[in-house]
């Protein structure tokens, strides 16, 4: 009878010890899962950022092939369309 109250104490011991452990495991899957969330915003950020810097970007290789080809009637149309689009992305939304 001992014996078995024993055994019974260890397994109580033991049931506390999983019990402990899954409630740690449930705190971190709660933060790891809030970090993920945190980098996907992050992430969308970014991409949109390097949306519109390729938006201005393809503009500009435009006007440095115009200089190039020294047509400054393009080289000036474009930097107007240019700075229309960088007005257009530096308002708030």
């Amino acid at each position: 009878m001992r014996k078995l109250k024993e055994e019974m104490e260890v397994v109580a011991r033991e049931q506390k010890s999983v019990k402990k452990g899954q409630e740690e495991i449930r705190e971190r899957l709660k933060t790891v899962g809030a970090e993920c969330d945190q980098l996907r915003k992050e992430t969308e950020i970014i991409l949109q950022q390097r949306a519109a810097t390729l938006l201005r970007l393809n503009p500009i290789i435009e006007v440095l092939k115009a200089k190039k080809d020294n047509n400054v009637s393009k080289v000036t149309s474009l930097i107007l369309s240019l700075r229309d689009l960088m007005t257009k992305q530096s308002k708030p939304q």
